[in-house]
């Protein structure tokens, strides 16, 4: 709490009202004394079973971490990568609106070249080279 003090924070993020009140729900149920542990992580997995497939998990996480507030960081982060475990890979294609899977080079003659040619060329990290194709809309 600031108290009877004046304080200016200066934000050159910008963050929106209900991105920011995600924040401070977080920081406020945090401050609460009277909360056990046991009770804490209960609101914790409640509260990030908000953001199951809602983008604005992501904008929460980008304000968190500007505002250095690393435990919601931390606990949205893992939220997001125990979603992305339960999914497959055809619901994370529809999600994220990848429309092909993964073409490897060399299975076939001139694969080589045109990977090479395209704009979308990635490293793997074993240093191949693929090729991710994106839809053009969002989720399918």
């Amino acid at each position: 709490m600031v108290g009877k003090e004046n304080r200016k924070i200066v934000i050159s993020y910008s963050i929106t009202g209900e991105i920011l009140s995600k924040v401070v729900e977080y920081l406020s149920k945090h401050a609460e004394t009277q909360t056990s542990e046991e009770e804490l992580k209960i609101w914790d997995e409640q509260f990030v079973n908000l953001f199951n497939n809602n983008h604005i998990v992501f904008d929460v996480i980008k304000a968190a971490s500007y505002l250095q507030v690393e435990g919601l960081v931390n606990l949205l982060k893992k939220g997001v990568a125990d979603f992305l475990k339960a999914k497959t890979p055809e619901a994370l294609r529809g999600k994220f609106a990848i429309c092909n899977q993964l073409d490897l080079p060399g299975e076939e003659e001139g694969d080589e070249e045109r990977i090479s040619q395209s704009s979308t060329e990635q490293l793997s990290p074993d240093k191949k080279k693929v090729k991710i194709e994106f839809c053009s809309s969002g989720e399918e």
